[in-house]
């Protein structure tokens, strides 16, 4: 009972961490005018606002390609119908869920949003049992990338853990995480040496940081007064908060290695999807190695001012990490994030 109640102690913490990165992202491509951005964010706007939080599956065959991609829970999905059964599935456990985005940003062929996610629990939902409690305002991002006017492949990270200890329905042992600051959207346009130059320090983080082991880098590239935006329970909200999550993620995994698959910015924002890879042959949060091999996913948004970090978001499947190392039972199905 001991070592059930640590790994789900640990689930909860694994929040508090994750972030890094290596290597060469793909680009959101070709360049897109004004006019074409903003029409590929109304598309991303309208899947979660109408198709999804208004219950309307029957939306996705005007949005989304035929052959559409999702990336999601070590899962390669694709199609209209298997978008449209998750419609119908979610819908079912959260009748009255809605997905307030509350940041968009779109490069060339890519666009990037984060959502706060709220409902009444009334239904089944991933395996767990209705609770009749509600989620609220719960961190979720994505990105998507848009051919021919359509929706064609996305990549989603949730917070089904968060959304669990929200409702009752997963253990919390610091009590249900509360989100009452969703951070602000992105700012204004700047140039577009700014937005390469922000990749840049971002991607350094994510290599020299979560990577290499660095810590000195994270006082060198964030502004001391930066923000860490909670995504999860127990998180910190400064500096040190990410300096915690490069040490003790990097005890567990020692060679971790996370790379960057994506990235994209606008304004004064950077978003970045990353694959985190490595080998849990130190203690996790307490929990003995298992010296298995892992591989999970995450989506972090990092907001820069005068070359320097000030906020940043991060969420990662935590769930998939865990069930990689074997110390959780795998999911008995694979639906997109929400």
């Amino acid at each position: 009972m001991k070592r059930v109640f640590s790994l789900l102690l640990a689930l909860v913490l694994m929040g508090l961490l994750l972030g890094a990165s290596p290597v060469t992202a793909q680009q959101g491509s070709p360049a897109a005018s004004e006019d074409q951005l903003a029409a590929n964010k109304e598309l991303v706007r309208r899947y979660f606002v109408d198709a999804l939080g208004g219950n309307q599956p029957q939306l996705v065959e005007e949005l989304f390609s035929p052959d559409f991609t999702f990336h999601v829970n070590g899962s390669i999905l694709t199609g209209w119908q298997s978008t449209m059964d998750f419609i119908t599935a979610v819908k079912g456990g959260f009748p009255d869920g809605q997905w307030a985005p509350q940041d968009i940003i779109a490069e060339g062929d890519l666009v990037g949003i984060r959502t706060a996610v709220s409902g009444t629990n009334t239904g089944s939902f991933r395996g767990l049992p209705a609770t009749g409690g509600s989620a609220s305002n719960v961190p979720a991002m994505a990105i998507f990338r848009v051919a021919d006017g359509k929706l064609s492949e996305a990549w989603g990270e949730d917070n089904f853990l968060v959304v669990g200890q929200q409702l009752g329905s997963a253990p919390a042992p610091f009590g249900p995480p509360v989100f009452t600051d969703n951070g602000q959207p992105v700012g204004p346009q700047t140039d577009e040496a700014t937005r390469t130059a922000n990749k840049a320090v971002v991607k350094r983080v994510i290599d020299e940081a979560w990577t290499a082991g660095n810590l000195a880098v994270i006082d060198e590239l964030y502004a001391a007064d930066a923000i860490n935006r909670p995504t999860a329970a127990a998180q910190g909200t400064d500096i040190n908060a990410v300096k915690t999550g490069v040490n003790v993620y990097r005890a567990g995994i020692p060679d971790l290695n996370v790379a960057t698959d994506l990235m994209l910015a606008e304004g004064d924002e950077v978003y970045s999807r990353m694959t985190l890879t490595g080998t849990n042959t130190g203690s996790l949060f307490g929990i003995p190695p298992t010296n298995e091999p892992s591989e999970t996913t995450g989506i972090r948004i990092d907001r820069l001012k005068d070359g320097k970090i000030v906020e940043t978001w991060i969420v990662i499947d935590n769930l998939r990490l865990f069930q990689e190392l074997g110390l959780i039972p795998a999911a008995t199905e694979a639906t997109p994030a929400a």
